[in-house]
């Protein structure tokens, strides 16, 4: 890849699929291609790599799978970096063959989480101490590990920065393509490291994982269908305006500096909820019930709420409290989802208010 290195490539693509991303290169007389996904139902992201000599001679490579570790709340690591690295802890699990890392409790709420990184092929070593990599006030664009002596020193990490790198090694004869695989991913269980790890540990098993993504978004697409004369308004409204929606409402709100720990603004998410109808109805109307739940007695609504940490009214964050527009939307998606289901039956759901009480939809 391009990147981290940004060393000049001859020939470099990157396209972009439904639930896919695949980048290919060729350097050296070396063909490379990444395909990333996510897995459907685990929490893995996977690399499916191929390599291709494309020289007449016999290849050796070195292979640093190498993923920048955070660990944690990437705002709060961004703003006190010199005091989060101290609850960092990485390792090597050999049981699991995969890099471990997580971080200690610092704080009165914590949720715990143990990111993992591991590589199909025999790892030779590896390294999680940042400043080992790239060497003092060193960079990504070239890691003294790399410049220095070819081959990582496979050391833990406690209370320092962290990335996540693998060494292996892959034997090309000429003309000859292999494939391996690179899972990654985060659980909340210690345990349930190397359960994951095993089971997409394998290019064959990524293979089948990435067969049912494709499925998946084939089926999540296939809803509403038109067919004009136009074919780029064929191809936004069939494929792309569907997977920018699908996108938004799962991911936007994910973001840091949106709400507090990540949150999902109540405006938003009722507009959300009135294109998902059409789409993925079961969604919606978790969404909208989300939506009723965070309704005041008053009838006044939140400005936004985090998942995690509840509604941006009680964390005390300046700006984001009181919004008096907000609660206007939430007749309006109820109503687009009795013209769209019929479900009458819906306005008769007793549904919690935020302060306590309870009343039906309507």
């Amino acid at each position: 890849n391009w990147q981290p290195s940004r060393e000049p490539l001859p020939k470099w693509e990157c396209r972009h699929g439904f639930g896919t991303t695949q980048i290919r290169a060729t350097a050296e007389g070396v063909e490379g291609s990444i395909t990333y996904f996510v897995a459907k139902e685990d929490p893995v992201e996977l690399w499916l790599v191929s390599v291709k000599n494309l020289s007449r001679k016999s290849r050796t490579l070195e292979l640093f799978p190498f993923v920048d570790l955070v660990a944690g709340d990437v705002a709060l690591e961004t703003h006190y970096r010199n005091i989060l690295c101290l609850y960092n802890e990485a390792f090597y699990d050999p049981s699991a063959k995969a890099l471990v890392a997580f971080k200690h409790p610092f704080k009165s709420w914590h949720k715990p989480g143990y990111a993992f990184f591991a590589v199909s092929l025999p790892t030779e070593g590896y390294e999680t101490r940042r400043e080992s990599f790239v060497g003092p006030y060193g960079s990504l664009e070239d890691p003294a590990a790399l410049r220095k002596w070819g081959r990582l020193r496979s050391k833990p990490v406690h209370g320092e920065d962290m990335v996540a790198v693998l060494q292996a090694r892959l034997r090309l004869k000429p003309g000859e393509t292999k494939e391996f695989v690179v899972v990654s991913g985060m659980t909340d269980r210690r345990s349930q490291v190397a359960e994951l790890v095993r089971k997409f540990r394998s290019v064959e098993a990524a293979k089948r994982e990435l067969e049912q993504v494709r499925a998946t978004w084939k089926e999540a697409l296939s809803t509403i269908w038109i067919d004009t004369p136009d074919k780029n308004l064929n191809r936004m409204i069939n494929l792309w305006g569907k997977y920018q929606l699908f996108a938004i409402t799962h991911w936007r709100g994910t973001s840091h500096y949106h709400g507090v720990e990540g949150g999902q603004g109540y405006r938003d998410t009722a507009q959300d909820v009135e294109g998902l109808l059409s789409l993925d109805l079961e969604t919606a109307r978790r969404k909208l019930e989300r939506l009723l739940y965070y309704q005041y007695k008053s009838g006044h609504a939140v400005s936004g709420f985090s998942e995690i940490e509840g509604a941006w009214e009680n964390q005390g964050a300046a700006g984001i409290v009181k919004k008096a527009d907000v609660a206007v939307w939430l007749p309006y998606s109820v109503v687009s989802y009795i013209k769209e289901t019929g479900d009458f039956p819906f306005l008769r759901k007793e549904i919690p208010f935020h302060d306590g009480g309870s009343a039906t939809v309507y």
